[in-house]
């Protein structure tokens, strides 16, 4: 099994790590249609470029780079990676080079089975930020163009894919009482709030949940005012989760009374 690791946003301080298993087309889509909160999405719209300067490698017989990794990319979000493993040197040195897509799709494991989710986020580097002596280098990209695994293609030494892109039905008017709720929720967050007229809001707000399974069925739902929500209902019951944790982190070493054990 091979790793790939994701540098973290300042907010968290994890690594990701990549786990691309190779399995044949069948095996890894309908590994992912089965997970929990995975729901497909059947749309063949393609979307326009988000970014003027961008190439458009929508004629290259539609086979998109993939790089799974455990986490979950956003349109407009920034994901910074650390890329150290030759075939993703390729694959993402090929992009930045070239100024192109390629996806990144959740990679899932779970009991003796491993696969990728079949929805996922393309993105293009937007900076360079480290190169070391030894080829691997530290980059920024940023989420564009939602898209459907359609089948895998393993032809290269790294994953690709048929696939087909998505956007939201329609564009839709945000009620005024569910932004003010929406930016109450991410206040809670302690992040940088975007602007209330940013393009792809709801994954902006969504940026520092760090929740595997909301940030894929936000990435799929097809409606902005569905995911503020979602966002805006989720948010709350996220942020005591994740104190929780942190008490229990803070605990780990003691005797469970909130003393520490003797000799520790």
């Amino acid at each position: 099994m091979s790793s790939e690791q994701a540098r973290p946003a300042a907010a968290r301080s994890s690594c990701a790590q990549s786990n691309d298993n190779r399995t044949g087309p069948s095996c890894a889509v309908a590994q992912t249609a089965n997970a929990p909160n995975a729901r497909c999405v059947f749309q063949r719209t393609l979307v326009a470029i988000l970014h003027r300067g961008l190439h458009d490698n929508r004629g290259m017989a539609r086979l998109l780079p993939l790089f799974p990794l455990q986490l979950v990319a956003l349109p407009g979000v920034a994901t910074p990676l650390h890329i150290f493993e030759e075939r993703y040197r390729e694959m993402v040195g090929e992009a930045e080079k070239a100024g192109t897509e390629f996806g990144i799709v959740r990679a899932i494991t779970r009991e003796n089975e491993s696969g990728i989710t079949n929805t996922g986020c393309t993105v293009t580097v937007e900076s360079v930020v480290h190169r070391y002596p030894d080829g691997r280098f530290d980059v920024v990209t940023i989420g564009r163009r939602r898209f459907r695994v359609v089948s895998l293609d393993n032809d290269k030494a790294y994953l690709r894919g048929e696939v087909e892109y998505f956007d939201d039905d329609s564009s839709e008017l945000i009620p005024d009482d569910l932004l003010q709720r929406a930016f109450e929720a991410q206040a809670k967050l302690d992040t940088t709030a975007p602007e209330r007229d940013s393009h792809h809001l709801s994954f902006r707000l969504a940026e520092g949940i760090d929740d595997l399974d909301f940030r894929s069925l936000l990435l799929q739902t097809r409606s902005e005012v569905q995911r503020l929500k979602m966002f805006a209902d989720f948010v709350d019951s996220y942020v005591s989760r994740r104190a929780y944790v942190a008490q229990m982190k803070q605990k780990a070493p003691t005797n469970g009374s909130g003393h520490k054990r003797p000799g520790v």
